[in-house]
Parts: structure tokens; C-alpha cells; sequence
């Protein structure tokens, strides 16, 4: 009796197990194949770590996951159409919306970088720190307007908006920081430092700019600069003195050595300094993306 009982009682829960099994694999199907949308298809797709996509690269596996996809074209859409509907009543008729196609194809470029980045940063231990967010929101000339395109561009709070839309930006620019700074742009590096050593062989600035300096303009004539500017990577000059260049230093998109040509000083005033440069092009980070791509097998299984 009690063996009959138990056998009965393996079977339900082998059956009610199998339809448990065969509806979650059903549910998954029903989100790639676009018949579940919205919060509902995210909340599956996170649940699940369902993939929108892979980058195979040697030994690298990098997934793109469907929910961050879900997640950022519906912050694109947003950003989109509040920017259409500006311009719409603005009477700005030049404004056009992007396809869905075409949405779509902006985000997969975005979380292709996306995984990217993220790889690199683990790999070196790149992280964001909160003095990294108190650094950048300093730099904002108003906050609350940040908070406010947070609510009318993105229907974001400002804590998820921080996630979402300025922490992606920051890694961005720390791990493209290590990418320079680690001298992974062999041609642009190597330039500059040949333009350096020519300065340390005693070679006139004005010549070493001539035969380097991919910013001629910035090489010939001088640019005034109060001591409040000399911030970033304008804060080496504050060491300088009249006739002296700085070492190589690593800015967006740059190699720069500068070289202060003179410093005016009054009493009572601040100095001003006046600065020349030599200006070497870096590799941008899409470069170094495309260099890392090249070769590898990239898979979308996720359309929309």
C-alpha cells in the first residue's frame, strides 16, 4: 500500500517537475521570439541570464545579456524621443527619429564596447570609485539640471541614472586612461616619445614641433592661460619655467608636450602662462574596440 502511494506520489512530482521544465523553456522562446515584451520579457531575461549575443576571442567568451539589452534600448527610445519632441516643439523640422532598425543596431554597438570594457577593467582591476562620481559631478555646472534631464530625457531616477548613463562613461574613460597610459597605441606612443627625446637632445622646441606636432596651430602660436586653468592635463605646466617642456602627457585623443614660452606675473595678480604644444593623435577608443574585434566571431542571437 504505502509502495503504491509512494510510486503514485514520484510520479506527480515527476510530472509536475516535466511541465515545469517544458514552461520555463517556453517562456524563454516566447521572449526571443518577440511574443513577450516590456517589463515582463526583462524580468524573464534577467532571471534566466538569457544572452542577447556573444564575442568569442581566443580563449575571451564575453556574453551580452538580453535584460541589458532590453534595458538600453528603452533608455535610447526615451532619450530619442524626448529630444524629438524638443525639437518638434521647437519648430525644428530637420529632427528625424532613427528606425527601430536602426535603434537597435546603436544599442548592439553599445554593449558590444559595453562587454568590452567591461573585460578590460576586470582584467586590470579597473574599477569606479566614489570619488571617481564626486569628481565628474563636480565638473557639472549644475546638478540639478542633470537631475532634471534625468527625469524629463530618460523618466530616470537620478540614482539610476547615475548607473545607468554616467558610470558606463566613466569606466569609459578610466580604462581608455590604462589603454594610453600602458602605451597600447604603439604608433602614437612611439612618436611622441621620439619628439621627446629630440627636446631632451637639446633640438629646438620650434623644429621638434614642425617635424611632430599634428596640431600646427597649437605649435606656432601661443595660447594664454591662467593659473585657475591649469587643471586636468593642462597641470604639469604649473611646473615649468620660461624656455622648459613638460614630459608626455596623456589626454582624450592626445599625446601632448607642452612648452611655456613665457610667464607674466604681477603683484597682486594671478600669473599668466603663456603655452605652445606639441600635439601627437592617440588611438580612440572605437579604434582600440575595432583592433580587439578584428578576428573575433561576434554572434546576435537576440534581434529586434
Amino acid at each position: 500500500m504505502n509502495t503504491k502511494y509512494f510510486q503514485k506520489k514520484y510520479v506527480v512530482i515527476f510530472v509536475i517537475i516535466v511541465v515545469v521544465v517544458f514552461s520555463q523553456v517556453a517562456l524563454v522562446q516566447l521572449v526571443y521570439a518577440h511574443k513577450i515584451s516590456g517589463a515582463w520579457a526583462n524580468s524573464i531575461a534577467r532571471v534566466y541570464r538569457l544572452k542577447a549575443g556573444t564575442i568569442v576571442k581566443g580563449q575571451d567568451r564575453l556574453y551580452i545579456y538580453m535584460s541589458d539589452y532590453l534595458e538600453n534600448k528603452n533608455l535610447a527610445v526615451k532619450f530619442i524621443s524626448a529630444g524629438y519632441a524638443k525639437a518638434q516643439s521647437s519648430g525644428d523640422t530637420t529632427y528625424t527619429m532613427p528606425t527601430d532598425e536602426q535603434i537597435s543596431q546603436m544599442v548592439w554597438d553599445k554593449l558590444l564596447k559595453d562587454a568590452w570594457l567591461g573585460k578590460l577593467s576586470r582584467d586590470n582591476n579597473i574599477k569606479i570609485t566614489p570619488e571617481d562620481m564626486t569628481a565628474y559631478l563636480a565638473d557639472v555646472v549644475d546638478e540639478e539640471s542633470l537631475k532634471k534631464e534625468a527625469q524629463d530625457d530618460y523618466d530616470l531616477s537620478y540614482d539610476d541614472y547615475k548607473k545607468l548613463v554616467i558610470k558606463p562613461f566613466i569606466l569609459e574613460a578610466k580604462v581608455y586612461d590604462y589603454l594610453l597610459g600602458t602605451f597600447q597605441d604603439s604608433a602614437g606612443a612611439k612618436k611622441a616619445q621620439e619628439a621627446y627625446s629630440a627636446l631632451e637632445g637639446g633640438q629646438k622646441f620650434a623644429d621638434v614641433a614642425k617635424q611632430y606636432s599634428e596640431d600646427q596651430a597649437s605649435a606656432e602660436k601661443s595660447v594664454w592661460l591662467a593659473e585657475s586653468d591649469l587643471v586636468n592635463f593642462y597641470e604639469p605646466i604649473k611646473k615649468l619655467t620660461p624656455g622648459k617642456f613638460s614630459e608626455i602627457v596623456i589626454a582624450p585623443g592626445a599625446y601632448i608636450i607642452w612648452y611655456l614660452e613665457s610667464l607674466v606675473t604681477e603683484k597682486d595678480k594671478p600669473a599668466t602662462y603663456e603655452v605652445k604644444g606639441i600635439f601627437i593623435k592617440a588611438k580612440a577608443v572605437e579604434e582600440f574596440l575595432q583592433d580587439y574585434l578584428e578576428g573575433a566571431q561576434v554572434t546576435r542571437i537576440y534581434q529586434s
